[in-house]
């Protein structure tokens, strides 16, 4: 009998087919965006493998995140989300990375700074980070001619939500008084919405890994699995877990499963989840734990300890199959997929395939 801790696969092969797919489909720049340790999959090996398939620009949230990934390839455009500041200047020039500018003062900075490589954010109404759509004319019709302007879409899961459009009418309104320069404004999911305008750059998040529903013929990167710990029969009446959230009403074959928040697994999940193992579904009984949670395998005879249990896989493409996908998990956490990936570290053991 062998346990091992949970261990997510990563396919780079898959990745770099999905990243490809939507290069085909789009005939702008399809960037990368790999922020947060490439929503914890990997930055670097991610990194090195999109320049393989010829990814040329890429888009991380901060300056440490942009510099550790220079160091493994100095060619490529690298784009920092966080926005300038006077005590980073240097730091870009010297790691040759693009700034964002995020806030009139950014721009006043980079006014300052004008050898240094930026993109101008416009606020079309997310009103998270950009310059306001409304007082971008202003502020910015005397600038100088920046490397580009981005900005983001709000709801773009949406693809009816009329906002899309509103956010790139707006947009497009704006660059059209600017000084001419790169645009933009799509992520995984604006592409394939009502409002893709092909001019735009994409920068593609989540669609690297097969994570939406498209038509682009992407293929599974991610698939999560732990193992079984314990397999033990409760009676009637019996609790499970902390708080006895879940309460036997029958006399239940249980299975403990060595993965819980500790390891990214979303509370969430708590008595509503399932996990999967041979084509069977095996719902998720009390409440998830630190290190372990506990599933119903009632009838069935085939688990043992120290068998592998399947988490989730990336995509909906064989329901039949047995195996929840992460946009299904999301649902029911009432998360985003990125959320539910990007928690994926900690004891969980990446293996690159």
């Amino acid at each position: 009998m062998k346990i091992s801790p949970p261990v997510l696969k990563i396919n780079l092969n898959n990745i770099k087919h999905n990243w490809q797919q939507y290069n085909k489909f789009c005939n702008s720049d399809v960037d990368a965006v790999i922020k947060a340790n490439a929503y914890s999959l990997g930055a670097e090996k991610i990194y090195s493998t999109l320049i393989d398939a010829g990814c040329k620009r890429f888009w991380v949230a901060t300056i440490e995140e942009a510099i550790t990934l220079r160091k493994v390839n100095s060619k490529p455009e690298i784009a920092v989300l966080e926005g300038i500041a006077s005590n980073n200047i240097d730091l870009y020039k010297k790691h040759n990375l693009q700034g964002v500018v995020n806030t009139p003062e950014q721009h006043e900075l980079w006014g300052e700074n004008q050898d240094l490589s930026v993109w101008i954010h416009i606020d079309t109404g997310m009103n998270r980070l950009g310059i306001s759509h409304n007082k971008a004319i202003d502020i910015l019709k005397d600038a100088p001619k920046p490397f580009g302007y981005l900005s983001h879409l709000a709801s773009s899961t949406e693809l009816d939500n009329p906002f899309n459009k509103t956010q790139v009418d707006r947009f497009e309104k704006i660059v059209k008084k600017l000084p001419k320069a790169h645009t933009s404004m799509y992520n995984s999911n604006g592409v394939i919405g009502k409002s893709f305008n092909q001019k735009h750059s994409i920068r593609l998040g989540v669609g690297l890994y097969g994570i939406i529903n498209s038509e682009f013929n992407l293929k599974p990167v991610l698939e999560l699995s732990a193992s079984v710990t314990k397999i033990d029969t409760i009676e009637k009446g019996e609790p499970i877990g902390y708080n006895s959230t879940f309460v036997a009403d029958k006399k239940t074959k249980i299975a403990s499963v060595n993965i819980g928040y500790g390891d990214g697994f979303n509370v969430n999940m708590s008595n509503k989840g399932y996990l999967y193992h041979n084509k069977q579904r095996f719902p998720v009984l009390g409440l998830v734990s630190m290190d372990v949670i506990m599933i119903d395998i009632t009838g069935n005879n085939d688990l043992k300890v120290g068998d592998k249990i399947t988490i989730f896989n990336s995509c909906k493409y064989d329901n039949k199959a047995g195996i929840i996908d992460i946009i299904e998990m999301s649902n029911i956490c009432n998360v985003s997929a990125h959320n539910i990936i990007t928690n994926c570290r900690g004891r969980v053991i990446k293996k690159y395939i």
